[in-house]
């Protein structure tokens, strides 16, 4: 579990960093959380005017969207542990017991 968590942590940076990269070589402005939620993803599309980097940003997003329901549903999954097993869980790994 640690290593899919480390991998999954790993990815999300590696896509969120890309699509802020799409916006700041672009000189768009784009701090905070709003850049990913899908919710503003065609405001934010829109402020490209280039096809092939709008369509980049677009490849990312959908690189997004797997990544964020796999950690939503490790959220769910590990709030229904009890806190001792999360406990247990965290200092052996993730290997639960031996």
């Amino acid at each position: 579990m640690a290593r899919g968590y480390l991998a999954l942590n790993r990815d999300v940076t590696r896509v969120t960093n890309r699509v802020k990269a799409v916006y700041g070589g672009w000189a768009i402005p784009c701090a905070g959380q709003r850049v990913y939620a899908p919710r503003y993803r065609s405001q934010w599309l829109g402020k490209i005017a280039e096809t092939g980097v709008r369509r980049q940003a677009e490849i990312y997003y959908q690189q997004l969207l797997p990544i964020a329901g796999v950690e939503t549903a490790r959220k769910v999954a590990e709030s229904s542990l009890p806190s001792n097993q999360l406990m247990q869980r965290a200092e052996t790994g993730g290997r639960g017991k031996r």
